[in-house]
């Protein structure tokens, strides 16, 4: 009945808005309950409910218990005693893991299917309620959303370019104020436009320190071409994939805020996004993600940041296509998606971000010929 509740209101289920209820006009939510959410019949509703509830109990206590035989030594009992306790406990993990004891191994959310992950409120329904809120509880607000509007308007105020310190509460959007409008091209128009992001790839294999090694000379003749641009240290904005790929998208620092998981940014483009601003060169743009979108509600939120498609591997690879948990592998990936954009003839912008430097590792050493 709460999850209904808080549904109806904020359009989703259980999350970080819960917190928000000690803050609340405690009156108001007593006048909400009774007068929107049919808060009687609610309560009403307990008196058949409760004695059910009591019943199923009951009904469950007149189960008859198996006893477990006993044994003369004691010895060989403590021995069997033992041997329960420790098959109860794999059984516990056995079911917890769905049907296998290899941790590796267990359901993933890459294994649930898309057309539940598509819908945000099933994707999370799924949950047991309990669950969700414990998860709340675990994670307290942020510090900057208990902050009052003044305190965060004075905080904008201090970021905002001189010319628009007094007056930009009057645009749209306070990004706006960065607003900057480009000369003009430079060079001739291309037909495809690259943004190539490889996972978990470190800085260091590419310093002249480590090229004894020989890792990544691929991607160090790749560098040297001349129609490539790179940055020697370029810094994600986040510790993980996800904020990283958020900021790189949006144009905005994430702070582990993980945009991608808040609805607001599911609906509306913002100004500094990277897609947005290569649709409005006249480019098509394309989101290809080496594992599923639907993980971190990327298919809901490269749509609103200005991606006209966004592709996973894991559907137009193919069921059968060998993958890891995260994503199908690198070089399937690849070949795949090359096929598909040489049959594309309209100019476009690729976002192509591989997978498969992610661990837990579980790529055979065969297949990257790799010899331990």
């Amino acid at each position: 009945m709460g999850k209904m509740i808080f549904y109806r209101h904020f359009h989703d289920t259980f999350n970080y808005l819960v917190h928000m209820g000690k803050h609340a006009e405690k009156h108001n939510l007593v006048d909400v309950f009774f007068h929107q959410d049919h808060g009687l019949l609610i309560l009403l509703g307990y008196i058949p409910y409760v004695p059910a509830v009591l019943l199923g109990c009951w009904v469950l206590q007149q189960i008859p218990s198996v006893g477990l035989p006993h044994f003369n030594s004691t010895i060989v009992q403590y021995i069997f005693n033992t041997g329960i306790f420790l098959l109860a406990i794999l059984g516990f993990y056995w079911v917890r893991f769905g049907g296998t004891l290899n941790h590796r191994n267990k359901p993933e959310w890459d294994t649930i299917p898309s057309i539940v992950k598509e819908d945000a409120f099933l994707a999370r329904a799924c949950v047991d309620d309990l669950v969700a809120l414990k998860w709340v509880r675990r994670k307290p607000l942020a510090e900057e959303m208990q902050q009052s509007d003044e305190t965060l308007a004075e905080h904008i105020t201090k970021i905002m370019p001189s010319e628009h310190t007094a007056a930009w509460q009057a645009l749209k959007s306070p990004l706006l104020a960065y607003q900057r409008v480009a000369q003009g091209p430079k060079i001739k128009k291309p037909q495809h436009v690259f943004f190539i992001v490889g996972e978990s790839v470190p800085q260091w294999a590419l310093d002249p320190l480590y090229a004894g090694l020989h890792v990544l000379d691929a991607t160090k003749r790749f560098i040297a071409n001349p129609h490539t641009m790179y940055f020697n240290h370029f810094l994600p904005a986040g510790n993980i994939s996800r904020p990283s790929i958020v900021s790189l998208m949006t144009g905005i620092y994430d702070a582990q805020l993980e945009l991608n998981e808040m609805e607001a940014f599911w609906h509306n483009t913002v100004p500094t996004s990277f897609a947005g601003q290569m649709k409005k060169l006249g480019y098509q743009t394309i989101y290809w993600y080496g594992g599923n979108a639907s993980n971190g509600n990327f298919n809901h939120f490269g749509r609103a940041q200005g991606f006209d498609r966004v592709e996973s591997a894991t559907d137009f690879c193919g069921p059968q296509a060998p993958r890891t948990w995260v994503g199908v592998y690198d070089h399937v990936f690849l070949q795949e998606a090359a096929k598909r954009i040489k049959e594309i003839q309209e100019p476009t912008f690729h976002f192509i971000y591989t997978t498969s430097n992610h661990g837990p590792y579980k790529i055979e050493p065969e297949v990257l010929k790799f010899d331990k």
